[in-house]
This record gives structure tokens, C-alpha cells and sequence, in this order.
């Protein structure tokens, strides 16, 4: 290997690293992306991910363990206390070990978020996919189709143009058919939500109704409920979560709550019934509890009880 293949892979491990950390602003994925407009920036970078992610499932190997206890040991002093260094170093020593541990192949690939985190991967037809917190995603690609399914959470989709190939993202309440298009997309129980930034898109929904399919253009948002009803809505508020901020416009505040409580263990409940309904309208940054629970306090008569568990009751 030659000094410049190994900045590249080192580079890429550092990438991982960053884009797994908890908190990852807008500034960090403009970089990444410049970065990774070189095709052998793309290629290492999907191998030091899924690398990464194998070495996930293998945590308790004792290899894997060895060789990273080693590199810490060589660590400069105070490296320990950097997750980010961690993750970096963590993923080297996967390279290091020379683990051809993960390949796409035909099969499905899941990818997962818990919460709070973000993950961007980008697949083997070039498509960048994005994950908000707590989200899950499986991915099938055959000669014929691309297919995903969003089976919990949201995602960002900027799909790489193939019309031989129709990119079609599943959920419960419904199906996102596209080609080249970049659009994003929540599943709920009770909703499906879908915005579109470029492209076209075209929904069809598991309970139609009389709506039929639904044809989407760049700038336009809509929901679809249990029942197939069709609510539009502003793609700016679905897709502010890339930028590290929460919009509500009119929310109700009981849904204002659940929305809050997605990106942090900080769980807010709410016991004033009576409350549920009342609307909220502003942006807060996503995990930010505190910020959210003093603008809701200050403007309903309710009261924040802070609990040791980090859990915050509202009530009146």
C-alpha cells in the first residue's frame, strides 16, 4: 500500500467516525460530501463503513478487542477522551486487520439509527441515503429494481438516475416510486409523509381511496393517514431535521411532544389531557429539551417537573 492509499483509507476511517458521532451538523455534511465527489474517496469510504458496521455485530471478538486496546495504548494522552478519535481509531484497526468483513451483495442490507444519531450511506448505485434518528432501513437491489423499505422513522433520499431501474421505497401506509429525485420520507402507525426537493415522485398509497396515485413536484410536501386521506404540508418543515432543527407550524402540542422526544432518552410526558390540543409554532434544535420545555411552559399554564431519571412530566 502507498502513502497515498493509506491517507485515503485513513481519511475515510476518519469520516465514519465523524458521521456516526452523535451530533453531526450541516457544515460537517457539506465537507463530506465535497470530499466524497472523488470515486476513490466513494469507494474507501463504503468500505471503512462497512467495516465499521461488521465490527459493530462483532464487538465481543477478542481479536478485534486486542488490537484496539493496542492502539489505545499508543494513543497521545487524552485521545481517550474523543469519541470521535475512538471510532476512527476503532475503525483503522479494522482495516488494519485486513477484515474483508462486509460486502453488498444481492441480499438485503439493513441500516439502522438509534436515537439521537444520524447515519449517511451511500449505496452501490451511487444513491445517498440519509437516516434521521431512531430509523430503520432495508435495502434490496436486483438487476430489474431497486427497492427499500422504511420500516420505522425517516430518511433523505437523493437517488442516482437509472430508469432501467425504478427506486422504490416501501412503507406501511404506502410506496415512493422514483428515478432521479431527491425527496424525503416519514413513516408513523397513523402517517405517511413525503417532500420533494428535486425530481419527481410518484405515491401510491396502501389505501388509495379515491385519490389514486399521487404526483409529487419539487418544493411540494404531503401526509397520507391510515385512512388514505391526503393532507398537504410545507417540504421546508419535513426537511429542517438536516440542518439540525425541529419546525412546528400549528403542531398540536401533544405531537409537538412526541416529535421532541424522537432525538433524546429526555422524555417529556404530558399529564394536562386538556392541553393535548393546543398548538405550537417555532424551531428548536433537535435534543434540546429544556429550550422546548420553557417556551411550552411560558405560553400554557403548565409546570415542568425535572425528574432524576432525566425524564421531564408536564403538568398543570
Amino acid at each position: 500500500m502507498d502513502a497515498m492509499d493509506r491517507q485515503v483509507r485513513e481519511a475515510a476511517a476518519a469520516w465514519v467516525a465523524r458521521l456516526n458521532a452523535r451530533a453531526v451538523d450541516s457544515a460537517v455534511l457539506e465537507a463530506f460530501y465535497e470530499w466524497r465527489k472523488d470515486p476513490l474517496h466513494a469507494r474507501a469510504y463504503e468500505t471503512a463503513d462497512a467495516h465499521w458496521r461488521q465490527a459493530e455485530a462483532l464487538g465481543d471478538d477478542s481479536d478485534i478487542k486486542a488490537a484496539l486496546a493496542q492502539a489505545l495504548q499508543a494513543a497521545p494522552r487524552g485521545w481517550a477522551r474523543r469519541p470521535q478519535i475512538l471510532l476512527a481509531m476503532a475503525c483503522l484497526v479494522i482495516l488494519a486487520l485486513g477484515a474483508s468483513l462486509f460486502v453488498l451483495t444481492r441480499s438485503e442490507t439493513r441500516f439502522t439509527t438509534g436515537v439521537g444519531e444520524e447515519r449517511v450511506v451511500q449505496l452501490e448505485d451511487g444513491t445517498r441515503l440519509h437516516l434521521n434518528t431512531d430509523s430503520d432501513v432495508a435495502v434490496d437491489f436486483s438487476r430489474s429494481r431497486r427497492d427499500v423499505r422504511l420500516t420505522r422513522g425517516e430518511a433523505s433520499f437523493h437517488v442516482a438516475h437509472d430508469s432501467a431501474r425504478p427506486f422504490v421505497v416501501h412503507a406501511a401506509l404506502g410506496a415512493v416510486t422514483a428515478v432521479g429525485t431527491q425527496f424525503d420520507m416519514r413513516t408513523r402507525a397513523d402517517r405517511l409523509s413525503v417532500a420533494l426537493t428535486e425530481g419527481s415522485v410518484e405515491i401510491a398509497p396502501t389505501h388509495a381511496g379515491k385519490t389514486g396515485n399521487i404526483r409529487l413536484t419539487p418544493g411540494q410536501a404531503v401526509s397520507i393517514d391510515a385512512r388514505g386521506r391526503v393532507m398537504p404540508g410545507k417540504a421546508t418543515l419535513f426537511s429542517q431535521w438536516k440542518n439540525g432543527r425541529i419546525l412546528f407550524d400549528r403542531t398540536p402540542l401533544s405531537e409537538a411532544i412526541a416529535e421532541v422526544n424522537r432525538y433524546t432518552s429526555r422524555t417529556i410526558t404530558l399529564s394536562a389531557s386538556d392541553l393535548a390540543g393546543e398548538t405550537v409554532n417555532g424551531g428548536f434544535d433537535t435534543g434540546d429539551v429544556d429550550a422546548f420545555v420553557d417556551a411550552v411552559t411560558a405560553l400554557y399554564p403548565l409546570k415542568a417537573e425535572r425528574r432524576a431519571d432525566g425524564t421531564i412530566r408536564l403538568s398543570r
